[in-house]
């Protein structure tokens, strides 16, 4: 049973119908699994809970499965990431919301969406503006303010696509309609879009594990540019790949093209990692020959470093002119039935402010003699990423009230305030964070990875209490202080973090009464 209407939202863009509304994909057949609790105020989920659902859905024989649903992250190993890549590469398509987390500009991409070959979908203003009803003009496609940003930390190239996510009328509870905005209204669309293309063509059963990285392919590539919006206003710029991917789908040409192209997102990493040639092979599968063309796109570059200390947000991105060189292959006709691999070589940008860490992007157009354009993104970092920041944290990470000699007992029911906080911000994402307790006169000069207990005076790892950056203050009736999770933590995104510490170490006990660093 839905109790909030997310569920209900989302499946009547899939698949509603009545005698006034039609969904992407009426006739298709949906299996729902439950992921969010019935309890009221209860609005998350876990991981373990959805990469269960994903492998049900899986096991049930689901030829799409999306989520409308996401955490920011931005690693691409993450378990639900690997697990959604793992089940595209057995033949069922996955599209997953990109995030609503925009304004907090790049490097903030969802955690499920960011696995290979798994669809992450930004949410499209497709239409601009409500427009009065006699009116026959429509605005330009933009990106809405909020659909988050990619690439992932390791530069990988997400969000992929984008479909409409701006005032979406769909189902509602109690047979009711309401209109929503969000990635979670996008990425059902693409899901129709997919639904529609199995139910003409066939899905796993009948072409085989390689075909839903295929049907993400011909999905990607069919994209059309849409304006840029900082959220005050849509700027006079097509949005680059790291804020909506390829642009806005174009089912049309997912259903009707006869022309295939087989490719991985081209992403070029940074000055140091910089991965220059990429093929890309093309297949006519049109009934008479094609001659193909190529085409580069230069899209709007960004700088993403604010000058003082952190990541800029999206009201503070400016677009700029960042423009690689690119060496195109010639064109080469295709008989029908063939396929071939084409080659494309990159050179870094030249002329750019590598201290203000900036980002290019842009698409490599393949044009055919019979109408049909398709295209492939590509992005890049013109800096080196190891030299990015200086420091991990936006000043020094602060515990409340500490002092030299001050003294817990981790009592919280003698004193409510009884445990260390310890809060700071991330610049940029961490992969592994410590929170490590040593004697009493530990320096870091002795400091030696991995630590070992016993050894150099460390002591152990703290833990933490689960979500503790989610509470305004510590209230025992709300705060269950042995549901912890224990340091080290991993992939964590970038931003303001909190953690409260009871006293209790990662291996299950209780430090012992003493003095410590």
């Amino acid at each position: 049973m839905d109790y909030k209407g997310h569920g209900t939202h989302v499946a009547g863009i899939i698949a509603g119908e009545n005698e006034w509304f039609t969904g992407v994909a009426p006739g298709a057949e949906l299996l729902v699994f439950k992921v969010f609790s019935d309890e009221p105020g209860q609005s998350d989920t876990t991981e373990d809970v959805l990469i269960q659902a994903f492998c049900d859905a899986y096991s049930a024989g689901a030829d799409v499965i999306t989520a409308s649903i996401n955490r920011p992250g931005g690693f691409i190993d993450s378990p639900w990431a690997l697990v959604a890549n793992r089940i595209v590469e057995r033949g069922v398509f996955v599209s997953i919301a990109a995030g609503n987390e925009g304004a907090k500009g790049p490097f903030y991409s969802g955690v499920g969406s960011n696995g290979r070959h798994v669809v992450s979908v930004a949410a499209i203003n497709a239409t601009g503006d409500p427009l009065p009803s006699n009116s026959d003009s429509q605005r330009r496609p933009i990106a809405a303010y909020f659909t988050s940003w990619g690439p992932t930390n390791e530069l990988i190239m997400k969000p992929d696509i984008g479909a409409p996510g701006y005032n979406i009328l769909s189902t509602y509870l109690n047979q009711g309609f309401e209109t929503d905005s969000g990635s979670s209204m996008a990425a059902p669309y693409i899901a129709g879009i997919a639904a529609l293309y199995i139910a003409h063509h066939g899905g796993r059963e009948l072409h085989g594990p390689g075909f839903a990285k295929g049907l993400a392919e011909r999905i990607v590539a069919s994209g059309r540019n849409v304006a840029w919006s900082t959220g005050e206003a849509a700027l006079n710029e097509s949005a680059p790949p790291f804020q909506v991917g390829t642009g806005l789908v174009d089912a049309w040409k997912v259903l009707n093209y006869t022309t295939q192209v087989s490719f991985e997102p081209i992403s070029l990493l940074d000055t140091e990692l910089f991965q220059a040639e990429w093929n890309i092979e093309v297949t006519n599968n049109a009934d008479q020959m094609v001659k193909y063309s190529f085409e580069h796109e230069s899209l709007p570059g960004v700088e993403v470093y604010d000058g003082v200390s952190d990541i800029r947000l999206l009201s503070q991105l400016q677009p700029l002119s960042i423009v690689p060189s690119v060496s195109l292959p010639s064109n080469h006709t295709l008989r029908s039935g063939q396929s071939k691999s084409f080659r494309l070589r990159f050179e870094l940008p030249s002329g750019v402010d590598d201290d203000m860490l900036p980002l290019y992007s842009g698409k490599i157009w393949i044009k055919g003699d019979n109408g049909e354009q398709l295209c492939i993104p590509y992005g890049g970092a013109a800096y080196d990423t190891e030299k990015a920041f200086d420091t991990m944290f936006d000043g020094t990470p602060i515990i409340d009230g500490w002092h030299d000699g001050a003294v817990w007992s981790f009592d919280p029911a003698k004193t409510p305030g009884d445990f260390a906080d310890i809060s700071g911000r991330l610049s940029y994402p961490c992969f592994h964070l410590r929170w490590d307790i040593f004697e009493a006169g530990w320096t870091e000069s002795e400091w030696q990875y991995p630590p070992e207990v016993g050894e150099n005076q460390y002591v152990g790892s703290a833990t933490s209490v689960r979500d503790s950056d989610k509470f305004l203050w510590f209230d025992a009736s709300e705060v269950d202080i042995n549901d912890t999770v224990s340091f080290p933590l991993t992939r964590i995104p970038r931003g303001y973090q909190r953690y409260w510490w009871f006293g209790k170490l990662s291996n299950g006990t209780q430090i012992s009464p003493g003095n410590y660093s």
